[in-house]
C-alpha cells in the first residue's frame, strides 16, 4: 500500500512531511486513542455510516469528545479524498487521540483531541487461488478488544509471530475459545453453516463482518454466532477471514492442518462473489 501525499491534521490540509504533532500527544506517550479504517471502492467510501458508527462508540468507551459532528465528518473526508485523486482502491485511516498534555501523567485531561486522517492506495487484488496459511496463539491482548484502541502491541505481537513462522496470520484463543485473528474476524463453514464467535468485548465487531452476516442472511445461508474451540477449527469444512485491508480471504491450513483439502470452498465462492457484486461501487 502507498501513503498518499496530502494528509489531514486538526482540520487541515497539509503535506504528510509538514503534518507535526507534539511529542507530549497522549496517542504518543500512551497510545491513549482510537482510529478507524474505511475501505474505498472505485473512489467511493464503503459503508461510511457504520464506521462513524463504531468511531462513536469507540469514543464514548473511552472517554473522548468527538471531534467533529456528522456533517463535519463527511465534509473533512470528501476534501482529503479531492486532493488525493489516485485513489481508486485502498482506506482511509483515521485516528482521534486524547490530545495534548504538558505533564505525562495518565490523569491528565486535555480538552482538545488530536485528529489525523490519511489514505493508503492499493491494487485491486483478484480471488486469490492461494489461501491464507495460519497459526494460533493464546490471546494476549487487553479485555476491551470491542474498542478500536490504538494501543496495538499484543496485535504487532501475534503478527509478527505469524510472519516469523511464515504463516499470513495469527488466530486467537482465550481459554480454548476463537476471539478473533491479530488483524482480522473469523467465520468458519461446518455441516453447511457459517459460524462466527459471538460479539463480546473479547472481539471488535467488524464492519465487514456484520456484512458478510447480512450477505448470508440474503442468501439463506444459516448463521451460528457461538463459542469455537481450538477443536472446531480443525475440523471445519471452510475457514475464511475478514477486514478492511483484505476484504474477505480464505484459509487454507490453520496450524499447518489442511482446510477443505486446502483448496477454496464453496460458501466462500458464493459469499465472496456476492460481496463483490453488491459492494464494488460501495
Amino acid at each position: 500500500m502507498q501513503l498518499q501525499e496530502t494528509v489531514h491534521l486538526n482540520g487541515t490540509l497539509c503535506h504528510y512531511q509538514n503534518a507535526h504533532i507534539s511529542v507530549m500527544d497522549r496517542g504518543f506517550l500512551f497510545g491513549d486513542g482510537v482510529y478507524e479504517t474505511i475501505g474505498i471502492f472505485n473512489h467511493q467510501l464503503a459503508h461510511v455510516q457504520a464506521h462513524l458508527e463504531r468511531l462513536q462508540s469507540s469514543l464514548d468507551h473511552a472517554s473522548i469528545t468527538n471531534p467533529y459532528d456528522h456533517k463535519q465528518w463527511h465534509e473533512h473526508m470528501h476534501a482529503l479524498i479531492a486532493q488525493n485523486p489516485a485513489v481508486a482502491q485502498g482506506y482511509l485511516y483515521i485516528q482521534i487521540t486524547r490530545g495534548t498534555s504538558f505533564e505525562r501523567h495518565h490523569g491528565a485531561t486535555p480538552a482538545t483531541p488530536t485528529v489525523l486522517m490519511f489514505l493508503q492506495a492499493k491494487q485491486e487484488v483478484p480471488l486469490a487461488t492461494q489461501g491464507l496459511r495460519i497459526m494460533t496463539q493464546e490471546d494476549l491482548r487487553w479485555g476491551r478488544c470491542d474498542i478500536k484502541s490504538t494501543s496495538l502491541m499484543a496485535n504487532v505481537l501475534h503478527y509478527q509471530a505469524a510472519k516469523n513462522a511464515q504463516k499470513d496470520e495469527t488466530l486467537l484463543l482465550r481459554n480454548g475459545i476463537l476471539t478473533e485473528g491479530s488483524t482480522c474476524n473469523v467465520f468458519l463453514v461446518q455441516d453447511h453453516c457459517l459460524r462466527t464467535p459471538k460479539n463480546d468485548q473479547h472481539i471488535l465487531n467488524g464492519i465487514l463482518r456484520n456484512k458478510v452476516l447480512e450477505l448470508a442472511s440474503e442468501l439463506d445461508i444459516p448463521v451460528n454466532m457461538e463459542p469455537i474451540s481450538y477443536q472446531d477449527l480443525l475440523a471445519c469444512e471452510e475457514c475464511f477471514i475478514t477486514s478492511s485491508s483484505r476484504n474477505l480471504a480464505w484459509v487454507c491450513d490453520i496450524d499447518d492442518h489442511l482446510i477443505h483439502q486446502g483448496t477454496m470452498g464453496p460458501l466462500f465462492q458464493k459469499l465472496h462473489h456476492a460481496f463483490h457484486s453488491k459492494h464494488q461501487g460501495a
